[in-house]
């Protein structure tokens, strides 16, 4: 049985949407791109596939930044709301059938518990690693790099 959907939107309510299935993954990326478009420390993502997102409400106010400041050197779509400016996807062409959304952008964030670090190498000298995350999951850059040492 699959779980049940879980519904999301920007600070305004303008942007709504549904995410069904099990999430990928559940992120907290430290990597400069992330810092600098969440204006903080970290993004932190729920990854899930493509299909798995619907736009509910709002797509019309949806803008979108080609960012090509990733290590791929191929752009990653990052979608925010036009009228609030909250961030709440990302769409990286490296994985076409993948989309990272804003976990802060969920109504039932408090649920929310990431499984994974990633770019722990550019993780903030006052962060500590987060506990609940096996140090397995703990990627020195992109989840398809090496483990960070222990």
């Amino acid at each position: 049985m699959s779980p049940p959907a879980r519904w999301g939107g920007c600070l305004c309510g303008r942007v709504r949407y549904r995410v069904s299935g099990t999430s990928l993954y559940d992120t907290f990326c430290h990597c400069v791109p992330c810092q600098k478009a969440t204006g903080t420390v970290a993004m932190s993502s729920t990854i899930r596939r493509r299909s798995d997102l619907e736009i509910t409400q709002g797509r019309d106010v949806l803008k979108a930044y080609k960012d090509t400041s990733t290590d791929s050197g191929k752009p990653l779509m990052r979608n925010f709301c036009g009228e609030c400016g909250s961030m709440l996807f990302a769409f990286p062409d490296v994985l076409d059938t993948v989309v990272g959304v804003a976990a802060g952008t969920l109504d039932d964030f408090d649920q929310w518990r990431p499984d994974t670090e990633q770019y722990c190498m550019r993780r903030a000298g006052f962060l500590e690693k987060i506990k609940d995350v096996d140090p397995s999951r703990r990627f020195t850059g992109s989840v398809r790099s090496e483990p960070e040492a222990q």
